[in-house]
């Protein structure tokens, strides 16, 4: 997601703010998280129910906090993802996820799950007669399930796939400033105050980087505060050395 220049907000369970009265338009994504506390799983519930989108890869939910396995004993995020597993399958190659309305194949490494999925569960991908991946409505909002891991396939690949299908699923047009494209080994981390927007890009990719933003819309005169090598900022193109940190500022 960095390297498509998204900020993502990473938090424990606990950080969390389970409380609001609505989350539409909000995304959390659970990556591998092999172990999922019962006492969270209302909690989850809660925020899909009321607008959010979950999106969820690899062996998330396998056991609960005590390290009993969910998958055998009674999966307790079953209601929630629309189904169960069948089965995890070890392996050595990577699988292509060929997901409903994207073009590009995700690779997944590792491990391949197997979903049963119950009635309403809308099939993303297939393997066979059970699904590798599905999209399931849960009041107002939905959850996204791909028993894969997509993030060491993107690492023992290529990252744009995932990149590119992680900023449709969070609907990223919104955002302010994102690249256009994806650029490995280049990553931008933006945060907000009341007076501006401000951007920290590095560039590792040993290369120069010209880099396009997709912006929302809005034009804000922008300022570089910051450009060891003398990056620059000209509209909504960066231009970023290689080994340089470049920060630019946008007022509001």
């Amino acid at each position: 997601m960095s390297e498509r220049g998204i900020t993502p907000n990473l938090k424990a369970f606990e950080e969390y703010d389970f409380s609001r009265p609505d989350y539409t338009g909000q995304t959390i994504i659970l990556a591998h998280q092999i172990a999922v506390p019962l006492s969270y799983v209302p909690l989850l519930e809660s925020f899909v129910r009321k607008g959010g989108k979950l999106i969820v890869d690899g062996m998330t939910g396998f056991y609960d906090g005590d390290v009993h396995n969910q998958m055998l004993t009674g999966f307790s995020l079953k209601n929630l993802f629309g189904g169960c597993i069948s089965e995890f399958k070890r392996i050595n190659t990577p699988c292509l996820y060929r997901l409903k309305g994207y073009e590009q194949p995700l690779p997944g490494y590792g491990w391949k799950g197997l979903i049963r999925p119950d009635k309403g569960a809308e099939t993303l991908s297939r393997g066979g007669e059970l699904s590798l991946a599905s999209r399931f409505a849960f009041g107002k909002g939905e959850v996204v399930w791909v028993p894969g891991l997509l993030g060491s396939g993107a690492w023992q690949g290529d990252g744009a796939p995932l990149a590119g299908w992680v900023c449709r699923e969070c609907n990223t047009d919104r955002l302010p400033y994102f690249f256009q494209t994806y650029h490995r080994d280049v990553l931008m981390k933006l945060s907000e105050t009341k007076e501006a927007y401000m951007a920290v890009v590095v560039n590792k990719s040993g290369t120069l980087q010209t880099i396009a933003l997709k912006t929302d819309g809005k034009k804000r005169p922008s300022e570089v505060l910051f450009a060891d090598k003398g990056g620059v900022v000209n509209g909504d193109i960066l231009t970023v050395h290689p080994e340089e940190t470049l920060v630019v500022c946008w007022k509001k």
